[in-house]
Order: structure tokens, then sequence, then C-alpha cells
């Protein structure tokens, strides 16, 4: 695989996946806003659920973009290591000359 390739690749999972990171905080904050009817605000295990709910959202979208993010960053570690171990093996049958 050539290296433009691997570097799409790499962002394909990185860039999506600290979207997503960035977009469950936009909704923990938004949602958050959002009010109850009274009829079911007085209620205390409504309005604890809605917020159990919320937070459960909330994690849901933050750890699969944390999980994308860290597979597009592996993946550009294992790239990386994969060219320096490539590079290392070219200059130690060079020194063997």
């Amino acid at each position: 695989m050539d290296k433009l390739r691997e570097k799409q690749t790499e962002n394909l999972l990185m860039y999506p996946g600290m979207a997503l990171m960035c977009a469950a905080v936009a909704y923990f904050f938004l949602a958050g806003q959002i009010t109850l009817p009274d009829s079911l605000a007085k209620d205390v295990h409504y309005h604890a659920l809605w917020q159990l709910e919320l937070v459960r959202e909330t994690l849901v979208l933050f750890v699969s973009g944390a999980t994308l993010s860290l597979g597009g960053w592996g993946l550009s570690l294992f790239n990386a290591w994969r060219r320096w171990s490539l590079m290392t093996q070219q200059c130690g049958k060079e020194q063997k000359r």
C-alpha cells in the first residue's frame, strides 16, 4: 500500500472519530437544555431516567468516536513502524556490504 493511500485510510478513521467526540459534547450540552414537560419533570424517577438516557447516549457517541480515533492512530503507528523497520533492514544490509 502506498504512503498516500495509508494516510487517507488513517484520516478516514481519525477525523470522523474526533468529530464524533466533539458532537458528543455538543449533544450533551444541547440535549441538557431541553426540559421535560411539567407533568413529567415533577416526578423524580422520570427526571432521573431522562438524565441517565442523556449520559448513556453521550457516552455511546464519545466512545464510538474514541474507538475510531484510536484505530486511526494505531494504524498510523503501525504504518510508521513498518516504514521504520524496512528502513533499518535496508541500512543493515548496506552496512554488511
